[in-house]
């Protein structure tokens, strides 16, 4: 469940933990993670009938001298998609999560992560999805990577999920890689929870770090 509870304002600055990752039944075999007593924050999906729910949570990937590989999930809101099958191939997006969003699937982050993942399955059905943004767009909080992450994780658990995890972060890469740039400093934190260090791309190479216990981030959003 979502660690944060309190209500907040929007645009208001706040204090987040970040926390270490726990995806149930969606990788086949996650990162070890480090022993703690609170909860965790990190993206999961839950299948109802032959509908998928999947939330990833939001991250910053500025974490002092590590600008762009030191990322951190962060607890509270994230970005949820709503999916099912549908008939027809390929990727129809039914709400956007935002005015300003395309539903052009080839412009829309979950969407293309969502593309990338039937391709790589092979898969010879479509996917509808709706999207819930709870991250700001251009906030600082990797909107685009948990959109693009919640999108792999809809599509994969519905597919039966036939992905490893880092196909899951590669699918999700073509989406960032197209919207924000080839990096994947939000990414991984989205997917896996916890403070991850990127030491390369290509090759694949993540080392995730201790998260301090008494840990905070807060953020501070401006209203523009």
């Amino acid at each position: 469940s979502r660690a944060a509870t309190t209500r907040r304002p929007p645009h208001s600055s706040f204090a987040a933990r970040p926390r270490l990752s726990e995806i149930p039944a969606i990788v086949r075999t996650p990162p070890t993670p480090q022993r703690s007593s609170t909860p965790v924050t990190s993206s999961r999906a839950v299948e109802t009938g032959r509908v998928v729910r999947a939330f990833a949570p939001g991250s910053t990937g500025n974490i002092g001298p590590g600008l762009d590989i030191l990322g951190c999930a962060l607890s509270g809101s994230g970005d949820v998609v709503r999916a099912q099958l549908i008939t027809e191939s390929g990727v129809r997006v039914d709400d956007p999560g935002h005015p300003d969003l395309p539903r052009d699937p080839a412009r829309h982050a979950s969407a293309i992560a969502a593309s990338e993942v039937l391709r790589r399955a092979g898969a010879q059905v479509g996917v509808a999805m709706s999207i819930e943004k709870g991250l700001p767009l251009s906030g600082g909080q990797g909107g685009s990577a948990a959109s693009a992450v919640a999108g792999a994780l809809a599509t994969n658990k519905l597919l039966g999920d036939p992905l490893t995890q880092r196909e899951l972060l590669l699918a999700a890469l073509v989406a960032e890689e197209q919207l924000a740039g080839r990096h994947i400093d939000n990414l991984a934190p989205a997917l896996f929870g916890g403070i991850l260090l990127i030491r390369s791309i290509d090759p694949l190479d993540v080392v995730r770090l201790p998260v301090p216990r008494n840990l905070r981030v807060v953020l501070a959003h401006p209203q523009m």
